[in-house]
């Protein structure tokens, strides 16, 4: 007969097990603390993402309000769009409604491609790039526009448009 004897247990210092019991609370309040500030970042980043999207879109209204201005042969409507310091007049906006009547008939409809805020000493300003797409075939054209903020407002300082960015 084969007899074995175990060893009995050791009990666990109460050092150690104080240790223990630190780093685990330790841990926990880690994991906490990261994720609260975790959720708070990209809260805020979120946040943030949907004030750019929503400034874009607010730029991107006033140049396709533009565009709509000049399918109506409307220059006033057009030239109030602008920045009353820009270099524009009600005329010049009048006179590239007339030579440009190919940009803006064939219900042209602006589409964003890129936008770029710029905060300056003098303002904030932003940069514009977009297509023109227009009903039936056209070629789609491509337009850059120059903004700024005025009164918690959108202006044109200034468009151009190319001539063609092919189909």
């Amino acid at each position: 007969m084969t007899s074995s004897v175990s060893p009995s247990p050791q009990p666990i210092p109460s050092r150690c097990v104080l240790w223990i019991v630190i780093a685990l609370v330790g841990a926990a309040v880690t994991v906490i603390a990261c994720t609260a500030g975790g959720a708070f970042i990209a809260f805020g980043g979120v946040t943030a993402y949907q004030s750019a999207w929503r400034e874009a879109d607010t730029a991107l209204e006033v140049v396709q309000a533009f565009m709509d201005a000049g399918a109506a042969g409307d220059a006033a409507a057009g030239y109030a769009l602008f920045d009353p310091g820009a270099s524009v007049t009600e005329e010049s906006v009048a006179q590239l409604f007339a030579e440009r009547s190919d940009v803006f008939q064939g219900s042209p409809t602006v589409a964003l491609e890129r936008f770029t805020v710029h905060y300056e000493t003098n303002g904030i300003s932003a940069s514009l790039e977009g297509k023109i797409t227009y009903v039936g075939d056209r070629p789609v054209r491509k337009l850059e526009a120059s903004l700024r903020r005025v009164d918690e407002r959108w202006r044109l300082v200034s468009i151009q448009f190319a001539d063609s960015l092919g189909s």
